[in-house]
């Protein structure tokens, strides 16, 4: 979604907020209730700052760089636990942010690998994990919403 005015911006904020209902299952067919969506704008334009102020008033929202975090900083990782020696799981972004909105800012920075690991999470609403003889299917029920800086660094617009 190009955004060309606050306004724009705002509805689309909105739009995902009150998207990310859960749906009653009238049918025996599943309804995906959570809505993703991607803000790709000119550097400088403020969609870190947006997407900052979404995390500042709701209170199930997780803010996240992609500069920093690993596919497992995203999605869920599976550590060895110091004193028991046992495996144990710890969540990320996506987890965290169940029932609410996942903020993702930096996405064009992101690593293939990592943008693979949370197709599952978009799609199925799922995380499923199978390191250290841990066997998982957990819920990541959130909306994503990410920003993102164009290919070559400037929205070109259409001809």
């Amino acid at each position: 979604i190009a955004l060309k005015s606050s306004r724009k911006g705002s509805f689309c904020s909105s739009w995902e907020l009150y998207s990310s209902r859960h749906l009653k299952e009238y049918t025996c067919v599943a309804i995906l209730t959570f809505a993703s969506i991607c803000i790709v704008g000119d550097p400088s334009t403020s969609k870190s700052q947006f997407l900052k102020y979404i995390f500042s008033f709701l209170p199930r929202a997780v803010y996240t760089s992609c500069k920093a975090p690993s596919a497992a900083g995203l999605t869920a990782a599976v550590v060895k636990d110091g004193e028991t020696e046992d495996f144990t799981i710890e969540t990320g972004a996506l987890m965290l942010a169940e029932n609410g909105i996942c903020a993702i800012d930096e996405c064009d920075k992101m690593d293939i690998s990592d943008q693979i690991a949370i197709h599952e999470a978009m799609e199925q609403q799922t995380i499923s994990i199978a390191k250290a003889g841990i066997h998982a299917t957990l819920n990541a029920r959130t909306s994503i919403l990410a920003a993102a800086n164009p290919v070559g660094g400037e929205v070109r617009p259409q001809e």
